[in-house]
């Protein structure tokens, strides 16, 4: 940023003594003098440069990839053959939960619903 404002500043002042044109004098001489104008803009440059700043140990760590994963991996249909086939369809009713054979007429629901592919 200050490498931009000195390039600028010295830019104006250049184009501001071309149009002038007032007797050359010391200063003058020294400012639109190509030595001078490329030390100060190296020294500008040379000033500009910043470290950047330190990160937050929270942005280096893989919560927010496996906090994504676990969301995908919830939403994906499941196969009607693999374990998870009742995950979008529990076999319950209400406070009752069915396992094994009493959940198949849940398990051919989920597959004539789409929970299931």
């Amino acid at each position: 940023m200050t490498a931009y404002l000195a390039t600028a500043l010295l830019a104006a002042q250049l184009a501001m003594s071309a149009q002038a044109a007032p007797p050359p004098s010391s200063l003058t001489a020294r400012v639109t003098d190509p030595p001078v104008i490329r030390t100060a803009v190296r020294e500008a440059l040379a000033g500009s440069i910043e470290q950047p700043p330190p990160r937050a140990t929270t942005t280096l760590r893989g919560d927010a990839h496996a906090g994504f994963s676990r969301a995908v991996d919830e939403a994906r249909v499941p196969g009607c053959l693999n374990t998870d086939a009742l995950k979008h369809q529990p076999p319950k009713l209400g406070p009752i939960s069915f396992d094994t054979l009493m959940a198949v007429p849940f398990w051919l629901s989920a597959i004539v619903r789409g929970k299931c592919n």
